[in-house]
């Protein structure tokens, strides 16, 4: 596995792990391999999707240290 790249969205506070070694191209943009929530705001609801950059265009790079333990349990499953 490759070295996470965390993320928090603005909207709604929810963390997000990437891994930008699995990227592909859909529809015109790049889509990273990542891990977030399938349902907002619900931390259990963490899983495996890719995500866009125009997605990602709306939230925040942060470091690991900034990111709770519980999500980071989460995200890293």
């Amino acid at each position: 596995m490759t070295r996470a790249r965390y993320y928090r969205e603005r909207d709604s506070g929810d963390y997000l792990a990437l891994f930008p070694a699995y990227v592909r191209m859909e529809n015109g943009q790049r889509i990273i391999d990542g891990r977030a929530t399938a349902i907002r705001g619900l931390v259990a609801s963490v899983c495996t999707t890719g995500i866009g950059e125009r997605f990602l265009a709306l939230c925040d790079r942060i470091p690991r240290r900034q990111v709770p333990g519980h999500w980071l349990a989460a995200l890293l499953g």
